[in-house]
């Protein structure tokens, strides 16, 4: 899966705990989408210094 299907696949799966109130489940999904954004802006940033040093 890429990054947008995984984001998009649990966006899906928290509108579902949400209409089913289902409020833990919820909360725990958008934990889990935060902490995933959270590590790919880390690893996007980290490519992005390496790509530098190794262009200088």
């Amino acid at each position: 899966m890429t990054r947008l299907e995984i984001k998009n696949t649990l966006e899906d799966l928290i509108y579902v705990a949400d209409i089913a109130e289902n409020e833990y489940t919820a909360n725990k999904l958008k934990e889990v989408l935060e902490a995933l954004k959270s590590e790919w802006d880390a690893s996007d940033y980290y490519y992005e210094q390496i790509k530098q040093q190794i262009n200088e």
